[in-house]
């Protein structure tokens, strides 16, 4: 007789190795717009779910991890490991004809979640929450002179969140759970300028750094209308609280040399001065139509109030944010065993997505759209999952910056069945 037998340990060890690389946001590509606010926003999203369009307010597969609704966790009943990285190719052009090319790649995520008891799951995970990452360089001539001055903006870091989840079925097919995070990370914001007059050997640069560190919470609820033996109607509702993050802000003036950018007079303007971050409440609302196993179509709408933002008591001048996801999964044969049935039992994904980011610049709105595409390739009967999406998409206007990318999601699934031990009595 078989008997299974979960090696936990070995769970834990893998979730302790990977935990010590470091993760970062996005694709590592160059965005202008991430100068403002806290950065773009990372939408909280494993690999399986973008490839159709970042869905799943209202609804998962028990074999995945789902990090957009802590309430579906219940619907998972065995430990599930997930990692993800990504990369992205993107074209910055303006209707100047100036274009500019780049390309990126890092570690994305990293999941674990595991049942406690029955119909309660919980799951810890690590995961880019915003992202800055830009740079600008031009020249200008400077007013009343014949000279001309070189300007580079640049701008790094981000923050991350760890999280600690749980979901629990209550009742039959209605799901309630939470989502309590620990936000923390940097972003350093620089700006100089250097005269071109031939015989300059340093440059001015304002220098911005801000640390942050708090907590987020979030609760969420969902409920499955089984509409007849075959078809499911879910329903799904996310809210994420207000909050003033704790920040320290710190601002220099330096002079730096040319040849080697060591800085040789420094002006200190704000020495770690404490303050506040809003983090405005964010509300997600989800509905899909599934048969189990076989196909899904799903929409989810979120909505979060960055008007309300404010840095250190000042406004960016941001305004509120509207995503609209609409996304479709099929699973030719989920039972297909057999080699020559391997893609028919790979589950294949496709969306489109719509984003009104909170940057509105020069009056101009910086709306995006994307399209994607997704499939899980299982293996040993759907014990791991390899999950592969491309999204492709336009943000912004020519008459400022618009960027056009393709990016590319790559995630790995395993339950805990990949590390039974079988035994012979």
């Amino acid at each position: 007789m078989l008997h299974p037998k979960t090696n936990s340990k070995l769970f834990l060890s893998l979730l302790f190795i990977l935990s010590s690389l470091k993760i970062y946001a996005q694709d590592g590509t160059n965005s202008p717009y991430s100068r403002l606010g806290l950065g773009d926003l990372v939408a909280p999203a494993y690999a399986h779910q973008a490839g159709m369009a970042n869905i799943g307010v209202s609804y998962t597969r028990p074999n995945f991890i789902n990090n957009t609704n802590p309430a579906l966790l219940a619907r998972t009943d065995f430990t599930i490991f997930e990692g993800g990285a990504m990369m992205g190719f993107k074209v910055l052009e303006n209707n100047s004809n100036v274009s500019q090319q780049d390309f990126g790649g890092n570690l994305n995520y990293l999941s674990l979640a595991f049942p406690i008891r029955k119909k309660w799951t919980m799951n810890i995970g690590l995961m880019p929450y915003t992202s800055v990452r830009y740079r600008d360089q031009f020249n200008q001539n400077v007013v009343n002179s014949n000279f001309t001055a070189f300007y580079d903006f640049q701008g790094t870091g981000g923050l991350t969140q760890l999280h600690w989840s749980n979901g629990v079925e209550l009742f039959k097919n209605f799901f309630l759970g939470f989502k309590l995070g620990y936000i923390f990370g940097a972003t350093t914001k620089q700006a100089s300028a250097t005269l071109n007059s031939g015989v300059e050997s340093s440059r001015t640069v304002l220098v911005q750094r801000y640390r942050y560190n708090d907590l987020t919470f979030e609760a969420g609820l969902a409920y499955t209308f089984k509409l007849n033996d075959k078809y499911s109607l879910n329903t799904g509702l996310v809210y994420g609280i207000n909050r003033d993050i704790n920040a320290t802000r710190f601002e220099a003036l330096e002079r730096r040399l040319l040849n080697n950018d060591l800085a040789i007079l420094a002006d200190t303007l704000v020495n770690n001065a404490k303050g506040t971050v809003t983090l405005p409440e964010k509300y997600s609302f989800g509905i899909s139509i599934h048969n189990e196993y076989k196909w899904l179509v799903g929409l989810d709408i979120s909505m979060q109030n960055w008007s309300n933002f404010r840095d250190f008591g000042r406004n960016d001048s941001l305004r509120n944010a509207l995503s609209v996801g609409l996304g479709f999964e099929i699973t030719p044969n989920i039972y297909a065993i057999d080699k020559k049935d391997f893609f028919k039992r790979a589950t294949y994904r496709v969306g489109f997505n719509y984003i009104q980011n909170p940057v509105k610049f020069a009056g101009v709105n910086l709306d995006e759209f994307a399209v994607t595409a997704g499939v899980s390739l299982a293996f040993n009967r759907n014990i791991a999952m390899f999950n592969i999406a491309v999204r492709a998409g336009t943000r912004g206007a020519l008459s400022l910056i618009r960027e056009n990318y393709i990016r590319l999601n790559l995630g790995i699934t395993i339950n805990d069945k990949w590390f039974v031990k079988r035994k012979i009595d």
